[in-house]
């Protein structure tokens, strides 16, 4: 029988016997379409939620079984099975036998969503307890600075070296940890990679007054008062597996509480907000530059 493939408990031996067997007898041609069906909608299910512990899905070949301990793998799995099915489908089309229209419909529908789901339990993974990501953000609080310096910093130049050379001093640097993604961002993240959604850099931050608690359905800031400002030249940059934005509100920008940040696509809460995250930063003057910048990390 060759390979047998195993999926939550429906065999697609079964199948094969269907088509190699009995290939005159249309009522089990037809009973083998609708176990066809049965097993996409498995596959859908199964590769669907991070593996944790392992779900039940297998292949086993040449007597060896071998279990899907993560997602990659199931993911594999999921891919020889689908592989099968077609030519179990092809076997079942040379005997004359109408296939329904909802197997090729399911079929292209896994097919479809393979890459999608490789980046929806990616992102399950890194966004775990609610949602929350890996992230370190920095804010510089600059205080009053020459516009030079500013134009430097605009244009991508090291803080550091901005610091050293324009003598800055009281300079304050606030770490800040961790993130929320949000549902729209992370469906950007997968539409792209699924080839769905044109690109659009990341290359805004946005900061606001608002206090509400982060929730994942959240599209954009929530406070009365916010200011999306694009990135500084040069950013985004991907780095060692991590992306990391920086921007530079100067003096008269964002003149008001900083108590909630988020990586956007555009400068507007229409735009696609890629996070948000609450936390108090201070209430940045109308003479002073604040320069916060962002990395994000896949883990």
């Amino acid at each position: 029988m060759g390979d047998l493939y195993h999926v939550d408990g429906i065999y697609l031996r079964e199948i094969r016997f269907m088509t190699q067997i009995a290939p005159d007898d249309k009522n089990n041609l037809n009973k083998a379409c609708e176990i066809i069906k049965e097993k996409l909608s498995k596959i859908g299910r199964c590769y669907g939620f991070v593996p944790n512990p392992a779900p039940k899905f297998r292949y086993v070949t040449s007597g060896d079984e071998v279990y899907a301990s993560d997602f990659n793998e199931l993911l594999d799995c999921a891919k020889e099975v689908l592989g099968e099915i077609k030519s179990l489908v092809s076997l079942i089309e040379e005997q004359n036998v109408p296939i329904p229209d909802e197997v090729y419909t399911l079929i292209s529908e896994v097919e479809n969503t393979f890459a999608e789901r490789k980046v929806i339990t990616l992102l399950n993974r890194w966004s775990s307890d609610s949602g929350r990501g890996t992230s370190k953000a920095v804010l510089w609080k600059l205080g009053e600075i020459p516009d030079e310096a500013y134009q430097d910093l605009r244009q991508g130049r090291p803080i550091e070296e901005v610091i050293e050379e324009y003598g800055l001093e009281g300079v304050e640097k606030v770490e800040i940890p961790g993130n929320k993604f949000l549902k729209e961002g992370c469906n950007y993240i997968w539409n792209v990679l699924a080839g769905y959604t044109p690109v659009t850099p990341v290359k805004y931050i946005g900061v606001g007054d608002g206090t509400d608690p982060e929730d994942f359905e959240d599209t954009g800031l929530k406070g009365a008062n916010k200011l999306y400002k694009s990135a500084d030249d040069g950013y985004p940059q991907v780095v060692d597996n991590k992306i990391v934005v920086r921007a530079t509100f100067g003096p008269g920008e964002a003149t008001f509480a900083w108590n909630e940040w988020t990586l956007a696509t555009g400068p507007s809460d229409d735009d696609i907000n890629i996070n948000r995250k609450v936390v108090s930063l201070g209430t940045k003057d109308s003479e002073v530059t604040w320069v916060f910048e962002v990395e994000v990390y896949l883990q």
